[in-house]
């Protein structure tokens, strides 16, 4: 029984009942140290085990916090012979994660994924819990995994608990999964445990006891030891209290006893054969744990050696001297030194027992940095890389180790630690090592938000590179990227670059190929981006002269007259920006070996062109393929692109869907302006349907972002809630204001709004105006939808019946169809030829209501009734989930669509990110709503067709069935 904390144990309880059901579930639990998580964790265990329960556990330990994967290890050591049941890509990535099986550096969303998998596959036979100490001292690739699967754990049968130190511990962001935040035992529950173990203490000494210990239960038990022993303590706080009282306690054990713990505490492999075998080294000697196990400091069992408790890991080593805690740490690198397999932790003992430079230690670090690379381990190789630097004797060695530190923890996401370590880089006379410092200071400009000198740091680098004279460079790696957007090389003998990391032949933008000249124009190149993503088409416009006239520069200059195409075409430029977006899409077609980054900005460049149809068929053969290479930090681009599309051709719920999944991935990869753009887009979809609470929450992310063309959609999204609810005045002035804003871009595709907002509020010079920009751009471009549109909006100003046939005579977009229906159904009625208002009318209301678009299907019921339709209300009044696709969630769509085309569970949760049982779990939901009881006849509905037809046939009733 734990004292007071019946709610926690009850928490904990329903979550392994629930696992025990079949259903997943994931609480961390937070709290200071001697809080009593541990505690909680051992309840957990105790009750699993007595269900039948499978359990994992494992622990984050602070001297392995560098070592990528060490804690991922040590919770699924016991399970590594199923890791052959999983899909040979995840397989592939976990074996190389966990050092099974050389491997080239894995994405880390597929061990991520191939770890959820694992999870699956162990619950099939039963529940599962994994439980882990410690999570704050995960190393940062074990914790990302296992966060990442625990986020996507459904129905599978696996309870996650994680234990969480906080204060004075390391961050550990858990977002998404469910909290328990641990407080101090009330008074009453604080005596009760005292009285059970230290009934024979004086009332005074115990009242002394109660006040100190402040409700920290392990502080009452070692603070009672305090009192009987004699120990004292003058550390501030609760936790720094019970540390010295552990570490009174071990410095009363014998000379041997207390070297024991050192080496364990030093190592924190928890290998008994390891800990003696070094300890020996020491003049310890297995007899000598038999004191520390008797004070319970220390359990040995099952061939491994335990702290009680974390804090008495931390007494043992850190009260410790510092030549003692050197030796230690040189009898255990002496004992690694023959195990191969072991050499990073060799590596590492020598360097904490390194108190001065030390060449070889440092090439050892290295070595291990690059090992760490073939793993994924950004973090580590970051860590290895600067306590190398330390250790380099040499200025120039140094300074090309922490060059090369600062460029994985960039790549690792921590910004802050790789600035720090920028500013120890002093100048260089290596021009390979300036273009890598340029990168990474653009890199962290970027993140902070500061996108002016990001672009303006490339192109003075590139401006510099230029100048120079000589033979070819070999640069640094920032610029060489795999698909998931981390660096894409890994050492190869007698192959290495400035930054000391190795180069592979066939790397992407940015990697060593070649001479100066190319070099300056990939960063020109990456210039051009970033000055586009920020909105600065006057910085894209000198960018793109100055590449006109570099020999490498070919590639950013005509990405430049990409960028300035789309600013032309939304500040009226229509004719040039047409004619400098083709060019562009013309030089994409000419790339010999596109990267997905290429790819996706070509299907981009389609969609700002208007060529839906192409844009659609790019972003889906990329969807594929970012999924099956696990390449999370490109797929929520992609789906950028896609959504649109969808949305575009009238699929609204895969829409849906792909933005609500890509929000997620976007979230999971960081990626801040992906999520806006999906955000925004997300927000106009929820218009659609009237839906104005999730219309608001989503454009909140773009519009703050304030970074077009997020932001712009935004505002159209909230617009275009304001016209379907009736309130033109609120849109019109939103729409002028982007127009006549500094940052347009991708307003002019949306011009038809505000010319209908405008001529809704008499205003027709105004919408005369829009109405002129956009026909241009539509002439410009070409497209059939985009003439549909420029025909409504001149119908709407000159009452044409013509127009208006025309418009709904093309190709267009189901939505704008529908829509157009509806403004020709008013026209007609206010022309009183009621008969033919109707039948536009109904046509458009019978679209809207497949949609669940409300409001337009509502004011499309209006004008029938005001035609005197009788049969008006009925119609409308038919079930709105007459399609049963309209029952299914977004993740249920997409897994049905996927099973329809012949998929397993484990191919579709390979594809969607899930695990097989929970792609189980969405068809059993979505077999009763959809009417059907197997995959056959899941097949026979002809979804996989639905899913592949390019659109629908917007001149009947049934047409917009997305």
């Amino acid at each position: 029984m734990l004292r007071g904390r019946d709610e926690e144990t009850a928490r904990i309880d329903a979550v392994l009942a629930a696992a025990r059901s079949g259903r997943s579930g994931a609480l961390v639990l937070r709290g200071e140290a001697g809080i009593g998580k541990s505690a909680l964790l051992d309840h957990a265990e105790r009750a699993a085990a007595d269900a039948g329960t499978r359990v994992l556990r494992g622990a984050g330990v602070e001297s392995e916090s560098d070592l990528p994967y060490a804690g991922l290890h040590l919770l699924l050591g016991r399970a590594i012979e199923h890791v052959d049941a999983l899909p040979a890509p995840q397989a592939r990535a976990l074996r190389g994660a966990l050092g099974l099986a050389d491997s080239a550096s894995p994405s880390r969303f597929l061990v991520g994924l191939a770890v959820l998998t694992l999870l699956a596959e162990l619950a099939a036979s039963g529940p599962v819990l994994c439980l882990v100490d410690d999570a704050h001292w995960l190393d940062r690739e074990s914790a990302e995994a296992l966060l990442f699967a625990t986020r996507r754990l459904e129905a599978e049968g696996v309870a996650v608990l994680l234990a969480v130190r906080e204060p004075h511990a390391p961050l550990l962001s858990t977002p998404h999964i469910d909290e328990l935040r641990l407080r101090r035992l009330p008074r009453a529950d604080a005596e009760a445990l005292l009285q059970e173990h230290a009934a024979d203490l004086p009332r005074q000494v115990r009242g002394q006891v109660l006040a100190e210990a402040a409700g920290n239960p392990l502080a009452l038990l070692t603070l009672t030891a305090v009192q009987r022993d004699g120990y004292s303590s003058t550390r501030l706080g609760v936790p720094g209290r019970i540390q010295d009282t552990f570490a009174d306690q071990i410095a009363a054990l014998p000379e041997g006893t207390r070297a024991l713990l050192l080496v364990a505490a030093a190592d924190d492999s928890a290998d008994a054969a390891t800990v003696l075998r070094a300890a020996r080294e020491l003049d310890a000697r297995p007899n000598d744990l038999g004191p520390a196990e008797r004070r319970g400091l220390l359990r040995v069992a099952e061939n491994r050696v335990e702290f009680a408790h974390p804090l008495i890991r931390a007494a043992a080593y850190e009260h410790a001297s510092s030549g003692d805690r050197a030796a230690a740490h040189r009898a255990l690198a002496g004992v690694y030194a023959d195990r191969p397999e072991a050499a990073d932790r060799r590596a590492w003992h020598l360097a904490a027992a390194t108190p001065t430079t030390d060449e070889e230690v440092a090439v050892l670090l290295e070595s291990a940095a690059e090992r760490a690379r073939a793993r994924g381990g950004l973090s580590a190789i970051a860590t290895a890389y600067e306590r190398a630097a330390a250790l380099s004797p040499d200025p120039a060695d140094r300074r090309r180790r922490t060059i090369a530190a600062a460029e994985a923890a960039a790549y690792a996401g921590d910004p802050g630690r790789a600035a720090d370590l920028l500013g120890g880089v002093t100048g260089t006379d290596d021009t390979g090592q300036r273009v890598t410092v340029a990168r990474l200071h653009s890199m962290l400009a970027a993140a902070e938000g500061r996108a002016d000198t990001s672009y303006r740091v490339l192109f003075a680098a590139a401006v510099e590179t230029e100048a120079e004279e000589g033979p070819p460079v070999t640069p640094g790696t920032a610029g060489a990227t795999k698909p998931d957007g981390t660096p894409g090389t890994h050492r190869t003998p007698g192959t290495r670059g400035a930054t000391g990391t190795a180069r592979t032949p066939g790397s992407h933008a940015g990697a060593v190929e070649g001479s100066l000249a190319a070099e300056s124009g990939k960063l020109l190149l990456e210039a051009v981006r970033a000055a586009w993503v920020a909105n600065d088409f006057d910085c894209v416009a000198r960018i793109g002269d100055h590449a006109a006239r570099h020999p490498g520069g070919a590639p950013a200059h005509t990405l430049a007259r990409a960028a300035l195409a789309t600013n032309q075409l939304d500040q009226g430029h229509t004719a040039e920006g047409v004619a400098a977006l083709r060019a562009s899409l013309d030089g994409h077609d000419a790339l010999a070996s596109p990267t997905l980054n290429d790819r996706v900005l070509y299907a981009r460049l389609h969609l700002i062109a208007g060529d839906f149809d192409a844009a659609h068929r790019a972003a889906v053969d990329l969807e594929a393929e970012c999924r099956a290479q696990g390449a999370l930090a490109v797929l929520p681009q992609v789906q950028v692109v896609l959504a649109r599309t969808q949305f575009f051709l009238g699929r609204h719920r895969d829409a849906r869907a792909t933005v609500e999944d890509g929000l997620r991935t976007a979230a999971d990869s960081c990626q801040p302006t992906s999520r806006a753009e999906l955000a925004a887009l997300g927000a106009e979809l929820a218009a659609v349907r009237g839906d104005a609470e999730r219309c608001r929450t989503l454009v909140a992310e773009p519009l703050e972002l304030g970074v077009a063309p997020a932001s712009v959609h935004a505002a159209v999204a909230l617009s275009l809630l304001d016209l379907g609810q009736g309130r033109p005045e609120e849109a019109l002035v939103r729409l002028e204001s982007v127009v006549e804003g500094t940052r347009p871009m991708g307003i002019v595709g949306n011009l038809p709004l505000l010319v209908e907002a405008a001529f809704r509020l008499g205003r027709t010079d105004r919408a005369a105006d829009a109405a002129d920009r956009y026909t241009a751009w539509a002439t410009a471009v070409d497209r059939p939808w985009a003439r549909s549109l420029a025909l409504r909006c001149r119908a709407l100003l000159d009452g044409s019946e013509d127009a208006y046939r025309a418009a709904l005579a093309l190709d267009a977009s189901p939505f704008d169809q529908a829509r157009t229906r509806l403004l020709f159904g008013e026209w007609l009625r206010r022309a009183r030829r009621t008969t033919e208002a109707r039948e536009q009318l109904h046509l458009a209301a019978d679209a809207f209501r497949r949609w669940g678009a409300r409001p337009w299907e509502d004011r499309a019921g209006a004008e029938l009734r005001a035609t005197g339709e009788t049969r008006a209300t009925d119609t409308l009044a038919r079930d709105r989930s007459e399609d049963p696709l309209d029952r299914l969630t977004p993740q249920e769509l997409q897994v049905v669509r996927l099973a329809a085309t012949g998929l397993t569970n484990r191919d579709i949760g390979a594809q969607l990110f899930l695990s097989p049982r929970t792609v189980g779990h969405h068809l059993y939901k979505a077999y009763p709503k959809l009417g059907v009881a197997s995959r056959a006849e899941l097949g026979a509905l002809g979804l996989h067709r639905d899913r592949e037809r390019r659109r629908s046939d917007g001149e009947t009733a049934e047409a917009p069935v997305g």
